[in-house]
């Protein structure tokens, strides 16, 4: 019988030692879980931080498209009213010419009705 308690006993502590591993080992385990938990908030969080930054850079790139597009709206308008204005200047410069091309007719001839007016006084 005391061999039988004996057995019992080693057996007891055999089974204790298991539990105490296998305890440690689900202490492990939920240290570990634990620690993977807060490392996944902390991902999620520094996910949900990028999300939002590229966010406001998307925002901002479509403000500086529309911008740009306004922009070059303006400079297609201008090159435009530019080659307006060229075309105006280049025809009122074409009118002085005419313009001082009668002037020195009236002048010649000016001077050649004075030239005969003075010829017959």
């Amino acid at each position: 019988m005391r061999r039988s308690i004996e057995q019992l006993d080693a057996a007891k502590d055999e089974l204790q030692g298991e539990l105490d591993a296998k305890t440690e080992e689900v202490a492990e385990v939920r240290a570990l879980m634990d620690r993977q938990a807060r490392e996944f908030t902390q991902m999620q969080h520094h996910v949900s931080a990028i999300t939002g930054k590229e966010d406001g850079v998307q925002r901002r790139m479509a403000e500086r498209e529309q911008e740009i597009k306004i922009l070059r709206a303006e400079l297609n308008a201008t090159k435009a009213a530019m080659e307006e204005t060229k075309q105006i200047a280049q025809a009122k410069n074409a009118e002085v010419q005419e313009l001082v091309e009668d002037i020195q007719t009236l002048t010649r001839e000016n001077k050649f009705v004075n030239s005969e007016f003075t010829k017959a006084t």
